[in-house]
């Protein structure tokens, strides 16, 4: 399918997503608490395990922000549609004519700075003051097609791994990051790079190198899960 992303607002899911998060704490070197009380210090002060004191937080919280959420939604809705279908042909040439799995495609705004992903119906959140709201959505677009793709072509190396977790997590992470920040991406998105995760930055050069060196998905998806599970086995023992 060729994918139409729409945006929207869900408070029962960014509250859902917040009490997640904390409960996950740090990964890969990210502490969450950060993405979180960073942007609402006040909700420091909330029990989190009182249900009713977190949801009139979040419900004050989108009350005083509903124009600048309504602003961001339609920021999104006008200047997305005009690269998102010259995104979504670079990123389908790239997966060799492998097209989008079928999904919801939505773009949830959040009040938090943690940006998941749900691959089960292809949506995500992203944080409503972000800096590029196109890194979040090309990025999460990625991911859907990646993990697609391993799946069905690649399904005897991936097809029983859990895809949040390990190194077929690390590997889809440092792919979108090595692939948003080839030019023709950069260019397309408004310059910028996708920034990999604090403990997978010493693999982005190497990685971006076996790009440079394969330019070939199939060949960089394989040899770089290659190396990754190496690097992870060195590590274990």
């Amino acid at each position: 399918m060729v994918p139409s992303v729409k945006f929207d607002t869900d408070i029962e899911l960014d509250i859902q997503m917040t009490l997640s998060f904390l409960a996950w704490g740090n990964k890969d070197g990210l502490d969450f608490s950060d993405s979180i009380f960073g942007p609402n210090p006040g909700l420091r002060e909330v029990d989190m395990e009182d249900e009713p004191a977190v949801e009139k937080f979040f419900k004050k919280a989108y009350a005083e922000k509903k124009e600048d959420l309504q602003k961001v939604l339609e920021w999104n809705r006008e200047n997305w549609g005009k690269m998102e279908k010259e995104y979504v042909t670079r990123v389908i040439k790239l997966f060799k004519g492998h097209e989008f799995p079928e999904g919801k495609y939505i773009g949830y705004l959040s009040i938090n700075n943690c940006n998941p992903r749900f691959l089960e119906d292809k949506t995500f959140q992203m944080y409503y003051k972000a800096k590029v709201y196109t890194r979040t959505i090309s990025h999460e677009l990625l991911h859907f097609i990646f993990y697609d793709y391993t799946a069905k072509v690649h399904s005897k190396v991936f097809g029983h791994l859990d895809p949040n977790e390990g190194v077929y997590w690390s590997l889809a992470e440092l792919f979108n990051n090595v692939i948003l920040s080839l030019p023709e991406f950069v260019e397309l998105l408004n310059n910028f790079e996708d920034d990999p995760y604090p403990d997978h930055e010493r693999h982005f050069v190497p990685l971006q190198q076996l790009w440079q060196k394969t330019q070939d998905v199939d060949k960089f998806i394989l040899e770089g899960f290659e190396y990754l599970s190496a690097d992870a086995e060195s590590k274990s023992t």
